[in-house]
């Protein structure tokens, strides 16, 4: 338990060390624990108890899918990261996000203001981590984020598209 403790504190406070350590040896599960916690929280805020079992799926699913393609974009672009390690550093990443639910109940200015601060924070280690995992600049990594998330809706649309298409053949 300790050690999970110190590399979440690590990651708030020491990102470059604790990543840097982490990358060596990824601790998957804590990872998984780190955004399952993180979506039971939001979806508590969202849609209560319900909201939470739903939430942690599909924050689960969606941790799993970006960084599997994340993974497969820098293939694509000749990196051989490691997704183990791509989904541990990213998991610990997501600690700033614990910060979002508290500040949209504050509201007001103030709740704002640690919102907006928490999601910099957020896509700053975000992108960190993910320069950790890969050795790749963090200023390259910047530009490779963007285009997994443009990747992933053009996918998204392409399959909706698809099966709204086939659908209608069927009829």
């Amino acid at each position: 338990m300790s050690n999970f403790l110190d590399n979440c504190f690590g990651s708030w406070f020491e990102p470059q060390q604790t990543f840097e350590r982490l990358a060596l040896d990824p601790p998957l599960l804590q990872a998984a624990l780190i955004i399952a916690g993180v979506n039971i929280l939001e979806g508590l805020r969202l849609g209560g108890v319900g909201g939470a079992c739903l939430q942690v799926f599909f924050g689960v699913v969606g941790w799993l899918l970006l960084n599997g393609l994340l993974h497969l974009l820098l293939t694509a672009f000749g990196q051989n990261p490691s997704y183990r390690r791509l989904l541990a550093l990213t998991g610990f990443a997501s600690l700033p996000w614990l910060l979002v639910p508290p500040g949209v109940t504050l509201g007001g200015p103030i709740g704002g203001l640690l919102v907006l601060g928490a999601l910099v924070w957020f896509v700053a280690l975000q992108t960190w981590a993910v320069a950790q995992a890969t050795a790749l600049d963090w200023w390259r990594v910047a530009l490779l984020v963007p285009l997994t998330f443009a990747g992933a809706l053009v996918a998204l649309t392409w399959t909706v598209d698809s099966l709204i298409k086939t659908i209608g053949l069927s009829q």
